[in-house]
């Protein structure tokens, strides 16, 4: 405790900003949509890959190619993946070399790629696309000055995890503010979580939505369910806005971020019936969670008009953890067994909040809800959560309200594991 009382002493604000983060790949236009049209894509792995030093374990550019794979299985995109000798990003510009790399090498035009804010980040993916928003080409350079690992050593980012982050982004894929998600904007180092080990390397059920929606996979929108609506009543002061979609057990299978005139809209919803929620994304706000309703697809698509209430609330959620530590990383856990979860933000207090999930495979001690102390700045509270056995894989939010009701969440911050690969 006493190592994490010095490292959280600047406060929860420098503890999530420790997390390092994924840059968002540079010269997407955030009002298109960037997708490939071609059938097959083709990306080349740079040998450099097959001797960096900051790679430890065995066989990298396997762990690579499982990167890259992930998303075929799971998504039924087809990739072509051949080694190469070429080290160099294309420079940015209006088109690349037509060469979709994957590289490591430590050199200056790579490293230019990371620009002077991003030099912490893991890897970032440089993006060329036309006038029409499809992607021509598509470079990944991991970090050369961070350290990675195939085989969950201490300390290093998993090499496996961050190339399917990053072939996220190359499908055309941007940040999600699931904690659950592969395209969650930060990522923590093996171990730095209180678990040892890998960090989660599955594409969540939010990741396929965002997929099939933006590739029309499976039939597009005939195949899936569609949410579209508009939040009449949100202040402008406090959007953007999360809007996040939960099946019937509880767990989130679609989000979006609406947009400044309160509008939104996800599809690729692979759930009969979901319930909507809204969470406030600006920074220093205090209202509450919105419930924005069940909605049932029995012809694809809804619609929703929602008066969201301005309900404040006295606290905030920011990081949940195990183990005496917190991160923003989403907690993997096991059916059928018992943790001290510890729940981390501003004025959290155990006679103050209750804390509970949506889903029935989960139940919460709130006799154990006890008060942490980590210091000025951070508060935190720990409780006892239990997870049925038969609990099926997902991402399940946590939720924390006060005696008044008003609410904060975090969505998918709890993973319950499939059978690790």
């Amino acid at each position: 405790m006493a190592i994490l009382r010095k490292f959280l002493i600047a406060g929860l604000a420098a503890l999530i900003a420790a997390q390092t983060a994924f840059a968002e790949p540079p010269g997407a236009v955030p009002q298109k949509k960037l997708r490939w049209n071609a059938g097959t894509i083709r990306i080349a792995v740079s040998r450099s890959v097959l001797s960096a030093a900051n790679i430890s374990g065995a066989n990298a550019v396997d762990a690579v190619k499982r990167g890259v794979r992930a998303w075929e299985a799971a998504a039924g995109i087809e990739f072509e993946i051949v080694l190469t000798d070429r080290e160099n990003a294309s420079g940015p510009g209006a088109a690349g070399d037509g060469v979709s790399l994957i590289t490591i090498a430590p050199n200056a035009e790579n490293m230019l790629i990371f620009g002077r804010d991003d030099l912490d980040a893991a890897a970032k993916t440089r993006i060329f696309y036309n006038r029409k928003g499809a992607i021509t080409e598509a470079d990944i350079v991991l970090n050369p000055t961070q350290q990675f690992s195939t085989d969950g050593g201490y300390g290093a980012f998993d090499l496996e995890s961050t190339v399917t982050h990053e072939v996220g982004h190359l499908l055309g894929l941007r940040h999600s503010n699931v904690f659950g998600s592969i395209m969650y904007p930060t990522t923590a180092r093996n171990g730095s979580t209180g678990i040892p080990g890998v960090l989660a390397r599955d594409i969540a059920e939010v990741d396929l939505a965002s997929l099939r929606e933006l590739y029309s996979l499976a039939g597009g929108d005939a195949c899936c369910g569609v949410v579209s609506g508009k939040l009449n009543s949100t202040p402008k002061s406090v959007r953007p806005t999360e809007i996040w979609a939960e099946d019937a057990f509880g767990r989130v299978v679609a989000e979006t971020t609406a947009g400044q005139d309160g509008t939104f809209r996800f599809g690729g919803i692979d759930a009969e019936t979901v319930s909507v929620y809204a969470r406030p994304l600006a920074r220093n706000t205090e209202l509450s969670v919105s419930p924005l309703g069940e909605v049932s697809f029995a012809d694809g698509a809804a619609a929703i008009t929602k008066r969201v209430h301005r309900q404040n609330r006295g606290f905030s959620l920011a990081a949940i953890g195990l183990n005496g530590l917190l991160s923003d990383a989403a907690l993997r856990m096991v059916p059928g067994q018992t943790y001290n979860v510890i729940l981390g933000g501003d004025r959290l207090t155990a006679d103050g909040i209750d804390v509970f999930t949506s889903s029935p495979y989960f139940s919460i001690d709130r006799s154990t809800i006890r008060d942490l102390d980590y210091g000025d700045g951070i508060s935190a509270v720990s409780f006892v959560i239990s997870i049925d056995e038969s609990a099926p894989p997902g991402n399940y939010s946590i939720f924390a309200a006060d005696r008044a009701g008003a609410t904060d969440a975090l969505p998918g911050a709890i993973t319950v594991a499939a059978a690790r690969r």
